[in-house]
């Protein structure tokens, strides 16, 4: 009996609802595997060294490793030039898509992006077509359509809206606080309740995530907001925190770094309605 080969996919995001999002949705296409997933630069190297998947979905901003990093870290595989590569990125800069190119990206996706026009960009893949460029930039456009349910759709957005700011900020994403301090960004905007009690319940619920203890994730945010404060970029923490700083050390509070956030958030979000 003849059985058909499907395409195996690997899904590299540190937005563990958009892996399973991209998943479940793949699940319905038999000419797909997704044969695994990975959620920070390191970890995503090692599952490509096992799985050895044919395209690999690759997200530009991880922990560890980013996507231009982990790219370069593939030119030594020896089943890269077999791979496929599409880049998800919320950034559209020439820069990073000429890099991107030249790294062996076949294509760069503008998130937010809907999941059909993704499969279509898959099927292209598996089997191209000579009248396209290799390489191009294509825009998705997000609307309901992507994931099972609107509110699939608006977590997903809040995701990248959040992940827009702390890269304007200059928030390093290669530390174990960033995640943390995404984390505790995204409880408030749901939940603003959580800032009269960020000892009690909202470092406990980012702990008990990522299978922590309270006074580590305090730590780690607070290590990640020195960090920005060191390394950022200078201009766009003048313009968002000079009114919100009452600490004697010039820099936020941990509190105050993520209610301030949360703000933008909540602001920005409102004009993309």
């Amino acid at each position: 009996m003849f059985v058909e080969e499907t395409t195996k996919i690997a899904i590299i995001d540190d937005n563990k609802h958009f892996c399973q999002l991209v998943e479940d949705h793949l699940s319905k296409n038999s000419k797909f595997t997704v044969a695994g997933k990975a959620h920070d630069g390191k970890e995503a190297l090692n599952l490509i060294n096992t799985i050895k998947p044919d395209i690999l979905l690759l997200d530009l901003i991880m922990p560890h490793l980013d996507g231009l990093e982990v790219m370069k870290e593939l030119q030594d595989f020896e089943h890269f030039f077999d791979m496929k590569i599409i880049l998800l990125t919320a950034f559209g800069k020439e820069s990073v898509t000429r890099e991107a190119g030249n790294l062996g990206a076949d294509y760069v996706v503008m998130k937010p992006f809907e999941l059909e026009r993704l499969t279509y960009r898959l099927e292209q893949l598996i089997n191209p077509n000579p009248e396209l460029n290799s390489f191009d930039i294509i825009e998705f456009k997000n609307d309901d359509s992507i994931g099972s349910n609107k509110e699939s759709n608006e977590n997903l957005d809040l995701d990248i809206l959040i992940t827009e700011i702390f890269h304007k900020l200059g928030v390093p994403s290669h530390i174990k606080g960033y995640l943390y301090l995404k984390t505790a960004v995204e409880l408030v905007v749901d939940e603003v309740e959580l800032l009269g009690a960020i000892t009690k319940k909202l470092y406990p619920k980012i702990a008990e995530s990522f299978n922590s203890k309270s006074s580590r994730v305090e730590r780690a945010i607070r290590h990640a907001i020195d960090l920005t404060w060191e390394q950022g970029n200078k201009q766009m923490l003048d313009k968002f925190f000079s009114n919100v700083i009452t600490s004697s050390r010039g820099k936020p509070t941990n509190s105050q770094f993520v209610a301030k956030v949360a703000d933008i958030v909540r602001i920005e979000a409102k004009k993309r309605l």
